[in-house]
């Protein structure tokens, strides 16, 4: 009688492992990585620019439309390693949702940083209920040594 058993990927060769989610030490829960799960790396790209977005909604299930939009797009971050920006890693908290914008490219930073007020992406936000209002965006340089400072 043969062996029911599966092969296992002892060398860690085969297809990447699932992303499991995890909460950090300040109570958010990380649904996904973004390009901290090793696209940066994988792409040798530089970080040069990060934009810190928050996201207060008041309905759960906009919180969970919101989530599907950032998945979605993550996944064609993930196929499309030309772009010269990524997701940072989205976490949740309550009714928050907090992710990155990961910046490789300072020219375009500073031509896009301020997309998300486009009047496109506010059409967007309404599908899961919010407004310009609900977001709080940060943008910061990055130096050559990884060290961040405001972008005024």
């Amino acid at each position: 009688m043969q062996s029911q058993e599966q092969p296992s990927d002892l060398l860690g060769i085969g297809q990447p492992s699932a992303f499991v989610p995890y909460t950090t030490e300040d109570g958010w829960t990380v649904i996904l990585p973004g390009e901290e799960g090793g696209r940066r790396q994988a792409s040798g790209k530089v970080l040069r620019a990060f934009t810190s977005v928050e996201i207060t909604l008041s309905r759960k299930e906009d919180l969970d439309a919101c989530i599907r939009h950032l998945e979605e797009s993550d996944r064609r971050f993930a196929a499309n390693r030309e772009n010269p920006w990524d997701w940072a890693k989205v976490m949740i908290r309550d009714m928050q949702v907090r992710f990155g914008v990961a910046w490789y490219d300072r020219d375009f930073f500073a031509a896009k940083r301020d997309a998300y007020s486009d009047p496109r992406h506010i059409a967007l936000y309404a599908k899961f209920g919010a407004t310009l209002d609900n977001f709080k965006i940060e943008h910061f340089l990055v130096d050559d040594r990884g060290e961040l400072s405001p972008a005024n």
